[in-house]
């Protein structure tokens, strides 16, 4: 798991244009991570992106394909009306919605695992599904589920400020800088690194 964080810096109420910078990089992240199925909802037309599909797509595991079979998907909670003691309905990316096990504010971006039917019978009914963490396939199933953005105010804040997918802290922190030291002479951990942090300076 990696969680990027740029410095954001205002004066007086008007970003410079270094905060203008690190936004949109904050934006062009959101957006290489946000499953192709899903942009059209979380990023309807922008011309800060009318370019962004050039990028090279992450191709990571939670890119599904519409024929990919996983235990878990990201999708998104759909506005479709349900019934009473029902779920709501969200789009993973396959031909039909999915119903998940409780109701979620319409618009949400959700990671949600798959029930898979036991015979061909059931293959016939309705798709469901249970909301999880973001964390589980990672947690326990191994897999890359794709990183988080934060912007930050300061470097201080970048390092030590609050984080919602690293509360505890970081394992490893990794900068770039023109002035830091040859890559080929730095060893990482020997342990398991699951919460580090990649820190970008724009200039």
């Amino acid at each position: 798991m990696c969680e990027c964080i740029y410095r954001k810096q205002e004066s007086d109420g008007v970003l410079n244009s270094k905060s203008k910078g690190c936004l949109m990089m904050n934006k062009i992240l959101q957006y290489l991570d946000c499953p192709q199925y899903l942009r059209k909802t979380f990023f309807p037309h922008q011309p800060e992106l009318q370019f962004a599909g050039l990028l090279n797509p992450l191709d990571t595991p939670h890119h599904m394909r519409i024929h990919d079979d996983s235990l878990y998907r990201e999708g998104v909670v759909l506005s479709k009306p349900v019934k009473p003691g029902h779920g709501s309905y969200v789009n993973v990316g396959l031909k039909d919605n999915l119903e998940v096990d409780k109701l979620i504010q319409n618009g949400v971006r959700v990671t949600v695992k798959v029930n898979k039917h036991n015979n061909s019978s059931d293959a016939a009914k309705k798709l469901t599904g249970t909301v999880v963490p973001w964390s589980e396939p990672r947690v326990k199933s191994g897999l890359y589920w794709g990183y988080r953005t934060r912007l930050a105010a300061d470097l201080n804040e970048a390092l030590h400020g609050k984080s919602v997918v690293a509360p505890e802290g970081y394992d490893c922190i990794i900068g770039t800088s023109d002035k830091g030291d040859n890559i080929d002479r730095f060893n990482l951990p020997s342990y398991k690194l699951s919460r580090d942090l990649e820190q970008f300076e724009l200039k």
